[in-house]
């Protein structure tokens, strides 16, 4: 793969990591104006400028205190080159020139591999571990004036992989290091996958003419995992070791009566292979990891949100992995309080829209002209009262996405008026002569019949059919009874935090009433019953005394047992009163007698309308 534009990536220095795409011509310098500026008291203000000509990318020092040096050499001008290291001041950036380094079709035709069999006598081979360049003993060994010269291109190659991150990039840092370090006419990579014996190009470099590489020492190079260079074939190979998932070699050519390739240079390529390789292997881990990072935070999006592990909320959260990244318009449907505008905000959060605004207004909590106003927005002196401009939540969503909640309580006129906003995204204020163009998505939950309210003519059918484009039916929490213990762990530990209140469970009979319950307010309701709990509690755990009436009276009766029902309550009043009579009318001593909370005795009281006066005045 090529990129479009050169790279200036910076391996070292303040602004360590950056990279920029080489567009036009930058401009690089503390001040903090530079297309690249760079805090760095070493730096003039204006240090240097890239600029972009008919001869390539031009680098100038614009008369700066410290100088600019390209591959440790002072320049006052040059023509860069892909891999170039720029110095200035502490910081160091490598020049990343778009080229054919991957396996594009005209990259594959520019590679011919030979077939010819090269005789096990004529190969010279060296162990690319063992390279005397990563062995002190024998750097020493060596004439000084070379080694110093191979040490200091592998000191300058190992600086530039700093800034690669991706395996493309890579590619075209080792082979532009590669053919300046032992210089060569073209290089290509070649890889074998895994599970295949056929040769593959990665990469490839050359002036221009194929780039011939023979077969037999590309595959003993991979193989045997060493360097590997024959008499009279001007194309030693050298493997990139660390890429045990995908063997890789490295080749380079010269033309034909060229000088050979000599053992130092055979060396040199041994020891840029093994790092090269090294280096292969952490920008595979580093994409793993990004890929992995990005995964999870689309997991964490959806789930920040929602709380549930039944298979019920596993189909959600299925729909909004494939819902969220599109445009289409949504209609939740469900019953109130089972978290349809939760689900609004992760299929916003999970979205390319995340970055702009997320707007919910619900269409039962006013009345037809004030919502009309909130909705569309009016102009000044629209109507009485409306003293300034004032923009609608269409507007306000711009770019992001709208929640309509209770959709099926809008008005019929209001209802012709957003079908128009959603046909042609263009919403008109009230009072206005013109429209207004916004780029939104529009979300819509109900918990009405809308079929039943289109055949009574209360809901548009173009409206309806314009806003069920995918819809989802948001389970019931009776229908997922198997979330209740996490989602009342979840509520308890963010009720007790938000009272400051120390409450470290539920005890087991509380939990058997919550699992008994019907929850008609669904995940609302079960919320709200913790927060009571907690907030009228007097232990360090949740009694059953501690949650709604309901909840007590579900324990005992079935919605329809209405007989038993009152012959309960009966009960009740006759066991409270004989308590009462029994403790002279003292509240405290009856609870105690019940082995109740006195709060609790308290309410029961109250809830059953209970009149005592002592028999023993």
């Amino acid at each position: 793969m090529t990129t479009s534009f050169p790279q200036l990536i910076v391996i070292a220095g303040p602004a360590r990591g950056r990279s920029l795409s080489v567009e036009g011509n930058v401009s690089i310098g503390r001040d903090e104006l530079n297309a690249l500026p760079i805090l760095d008291p070493a730096l003039s203000r204006h240090h240097c400028v890239i600029e972009r000509d008919a001869s390539g990318l031009v680098l100038k020092d614009l008369a700066s205190k410290n100088g600019v040096f390209v591959n440790e050499l002072p320049i006052t001008e040059r023509v860069l080159a892909d891999g170039d290291q720029i110095r200035i001041g502490d910081s160091a950036l490598v020049v990343v020139i778009p080229g054919p380094t991957a396996p594009t079709p005209n990259a594959v035709d520019r590679v011919a591999l030979d077939d010819t069999p090269v005789p096990a006598s004529s190969t010279v081979s060296i162990d690319a571990v063992g390279s005397r360049y990563l062995n002190s003993d024998q750097i020493a060994r060596r004439g000084e004036t070379r080694a110093a010269a191979d040490l200091k291109v592998l000191v300058r190659f190992s600086q530039a992989l700093q800034g690669a991150t991706t395996a493309d990039s890579l590619y075209g840092l080792l082979l532009s290091h590669a053919l300046e370090a032992a210089p060569a006419d073209g290089g290509v990579i070649l890889a074998v996958p895994s599970g295949d014996d056929a040769l593959s190009v990665a990469a490839v470099k050359s002036s221009g003419r194929p780039v011939t590489i023979n077969r037999a020492i590309a595959a003993r190079a991979i193989a045997e995992r060493v360097a590997v260079s024959v008499s009279g074939v001007p194309a030693p190979c050298v493997p990139l070791l660390g890429r045990e998932d995908v063997p890789s070699v490295l080749c380079l050519t010269r033309s034909t009566g060229a000088a050979p390739f000599s053992d130092d240079d055979l060396q040199l390529l041994a020891a840029i292979g093994s790092i090269g390789g090294l280096a292969f292997a952490r920008v595979r881990h580093v994409e793993w990891l990004n890929a992995e990072n990005e995964r999870l935070r689309q997991d964490a999006a959806i789930e920040h949100n929602l709380v549930g592990e039944s298979g019920a909320m596993q189909r959600v959260f299925q729909f909004i992995a494939r819902v969220a990244p599109t445009d289409a318009t949504v209609l939740l449907r469900g019953e109130s309080g089972t978290g349809k505008e939760l689900i609004a905000h992760a299929l916003h959060a999970n979205s390319p829209r995340a970055r702009g605004p997320f707007v919910a207004i619900n269409c039962a909590a006013l009345p037809d002209a004030l919502l009309e106003s909130e909705l569309f927005g009016h102009e000044r002196g629209a109507f009485t009262g409306a003293v300034s401009q004032q923009r609608g939540r269409l507007e306000m969503a711009d770019r992001g996405t709208l929640f309509l909640d209770e959709i099926g309580e809008l008005a019929p006129p209001l209802q012709a008026k957003l079908l128009r906003v959603l046909q042609d995204q263009i919403v008109e204020r009230v009072g206005a002569r013109r429209g207004i163009k916004i780029d939104v998505r529009v979300i819509a939950a109900t918990n009405r019949d809308l079929e039943q309210a289109m055949a009574a003519g209360a809901f548009r059918k173009d409206l309806y059919y314009r806003l069920n484009v995918v819809a989802l039916a948001v389970p019931p929490l009776r229908e997922r009874r198997e979330d209740l213990p996490l989602l009342a762990s979840y509520f308890l530990r963010k009720h007790a935090a938000g009272c400051k209140r120390a409450v470290r469970g539920i005890r087991a009979d509380a939990r058997t009433l919550l699992a008994g319950y019907d929850w008609p307010g669904n995940v609302r309701e079960l919320s709200n019953a913790i927060e009571r709990a907690v907030v009228l509690g007097s232990s360090d755990v949740i009694l059953p005394e501690d949650l709604p009436e309901a909840m007590l009276e579900s324990a005992f009766i079935g919605p329809s047992d209405q007989s038993f029902h009152a012959r309960m309550t009966a009960t009740k009043r006759a066991v409270i009163l004989d308590a009462l009579e029994q403790n002279g009318g003292n509240v405290a001593g009856a609870a105690r007698l019940l082995d109740l909370q006195v709060t609790y005795l308290h309410r029961l009281i109250k809830n059953l309308g209970l009149r005592f006066e002592t028999r023993h005045g």
